[in-house]
């Protein structure tokens, strides 16, 4: 069963596109949020959304990288028409970095991450940098709608292609 009603990227994860995501995220080139920003703004959106909630990331990770590269993201996205929440969901647990999970092991460790404060009804748009399984996605989804969200879906700048498919 699918929680994400919607799932969109505005680019492969390869070349200039990974460079990038990897420049922002682990030598903080902060300025190249602006640019991806813009491009995920781009991408045809298939509602009006209540609030947009950048996947957060834990304190431990955010203390060691000083930054949650989702939020960055999110505040380039000035056209798109919503509020940033960025304390509507909580990840209550450090995970391994999941770029170097296995499908099962990621939902495993991904199991009671996140959490979410009630939002009855409401349309959320998730925004990350890259989707790779879409775990990460799926269980901030289900967090969301297991606290009253009518609808999420989820933006990101790039995702991994395996074979011709989201991996």
């Amino acid at each position: 069963m699918s929680f994400l009603d919607w799932l969109r990227s505005a680019v492969d994860y390869e070349g200039v596109a990974g460079l990038a995501v990897r420049l922002l995220k682990f030598s903080r080139n902060m300025e190249l949020a602006v640019p991806m920003g813009r491009k995920m703004a781009a991408c045809p959106m298939p509602l009006s959304v209540d609030y947009i909630v950048p996947v957060p990331i834990h304190w431990s990770r955010r203390a060691q990288r000083g930054f949650n590269q989702a939020e960055e993201l999110a505040d380039s996205l000035g056209c798109i028409d919503g509020r940033i929440r960025t304390e509507l969901l909580i990840r209550h647990k450090a995970t391994p970095p999941q770029a170097r999970a296995r499908g099962r092991q990621r939902r495993e460790s991904l199991r009671g991450a996140f959490s979410s404060k009630p939002c009855p009804g409401v349309k959320v748009l998730l925004i990350d940098d890259v989707v790779t399984s879409g775990g990460t996605l799926e269980a901030c989804a289900e967090a969301l709608k297991s606290a009253g969200a009518s609808w999420v879906g989820a933006l990101t700048f790039a995702r991994q292609i395996s074979k011709g498919r989201l991996q």
